[in-house]
Protein backbone atom coordinates (compact mmCIF):
# COMPACT_ATOMS: atom_id res chain seq x y z
CA UNK A 1 0.00 0.00 0.00
CA UNK A 2 1.45 3.81 -0.94
CA UNK A 3 0.35 6.52 0.69
CA UNK A 4 0.52 10.66 -0.27
CA UNK A 5 -0.68 13.93 0.91
CA UNK A 6 -1.20 16.48 -1.00
CA UNK A 7 -2.17 20.57 -0.23
CA UNK A 8 -3.46 23.54 -2.14
CA UNK A 9 -4.53 26.98 -1.30
CA UNK A 10 -5.68 28.33 -4.22
CA UNK A 11 -8.90 30.56 -4.40
CA UNK A 12 -10.05 28.16 -7.31
CA UNK A 13 -11.90 24.90 -5.88
CA UNK A 14 -10.69 23.13 -8.88
CA UNK A 15 -7.29 24.33 -9.29
CA UNK A 16 -6.87 23.58 -5.50
CA UNK A 17 -8.17 19.95 -6.02
CA UNK A 18 -6.27 19.32 -9.05
CA UNK A 19 -2.95 20.91 -7.12
CA UNK A 20 -3.75 18.39 -3.77
CA UNK A 21 -4.48 15.57 -6.25
CA UNK A 22 -1.13 15.99 -8.33
CA UNK A 23 0.90 16.47 -4.91
CA UNK A 24 -0.56 13.31 -3.09
CA UNK A 25 0.00 11.17 -6.45
CA UNK A 26 3.57 12.02 -7.05
CA UNK A 27 4.30 11.56 -2.85
CA UNK A 28 2.78 8.17 -3.27
CA UNK A 29 4.59 7.27 -6.47
CA UNK A 30 1.58 6.39 -8.13
CA UNK A 31 -0.67 7.57 -11.28
CA UNK A 32 -3.95 7.10 -9.93
CA UNK A 33 -5.51 6.04 -6.49
CA UNK A 34 -8.07 3.53 -5.48
CA UNK A 35 -9.03 5.81 -2.39
CA UNK A 36 -9.27 9.46 -2.20
CA UNK A 37 -9.92 11.23 1.32
CA UNK A 38 -10.54 14.92 0.55
CA UNK A 39 -10.57 17.51 3.33
CA UNK A 40 -11.78 21.07 2.31
CA UNK A 41 -11.97 24.16 3.75
CA UNK A 42 -15.78 25.65 4.18
CA UNK A 43 -15.21 28.84 1.67
CA UNK A 44 -15.19 25.94 -1.06
CA UNK A 45 -18.65 24.70 -0.26
CA UNK A 46 -20.56 25.79 -3.55
CA UNK A 47 -17.95 24.31 -5.27
CA UNK A 48 -17.59 21.26 -3.80
CA UNK A 49 -19.29 19.08 -6.57
CA UNK A 50 -17.24 20.13 -8.82
CA UNK A 51 -13.79 19.67 -6.25
CA UNK A 52 -14.88 16.11 -6.03
CA UNK A 53 -15.36 15.70 -9.41
CA UNK A 54 -11.66 17.36 -10.14
CA UNK A 55 -10.38 14.55 -7.62
CA UNK A 56 -11.79 11.98 -9.16
CA UNK A 57 -10.70 12.43 -13.17
CA UNK A 58 -7.45 13.28 -11.68
CA UNK A 59 -6.44 10.24 -9.16
CA UNK A 60 -8.95 7.85 -10.85
CA UNK A 61 -10.74 7.15 -7.33
CA UNK A 62 -14.06 6.19 -7.96
CA UNK A 63 -15.80 7.18 -4.84
CA UNK A 64 -13.70 10.06 -2.82
CA UNK A 65 -14.51 10.92 0.42
CA UNK A 66 -13.76 12.73 3.02
CA UNK A 67 -15.28 16.43 4.78
CA UNK A 68 -15.33 20.09 5.55
CA UNK A 69 -13.83 22.13 7.74
CA UNK A 70 -12.26 25.66 9.58
CA UNK A 71 -9.04 24.47 9.14
CA UNK A 72 -6.87 21.58 7.06
CA UNK A 73 -4.15 19.85 9.11
CA UNK A 74 -1.07 18.71 6.40
CA UNK A 75 1.74 16.87 6.91
CA UNK A 76 3.73 20.09 6.23
CA UNK A 77 1.61 22.35 8.53
CA UNK A 78 -1.90 23.11 10.31
CA UNK A 79 -3.71 25.61 7.86
CA UNK A 80 -6.17 27.35 10.08
CA UNK A 81 -7.16 29.90 7.72
CA UNK A 82 -9.16 29.63 4.22
CA UNK A 83 -8.68 28.73 1.51
CA UNK A 84 -7.10 24.84 1.71
CA UNK A 85 -8.04 21.69 0.18
CA UNK A 86 -6.15 18.62 1.20
CA UNK A 87 -6.01 15.27 -0.32
CA UNK A 88 -5.04 11.66 1.43
CA UNK A 89 -4.49 9.19 -1.56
Amino acid sequence: MRAGVGYSDEESAEVAAAQATELALERAAVNRADLAVVFATTNYWAEYPRMLGTVRATSGARSPVGCSGMGVLTSDAVRARPPGTHRHL
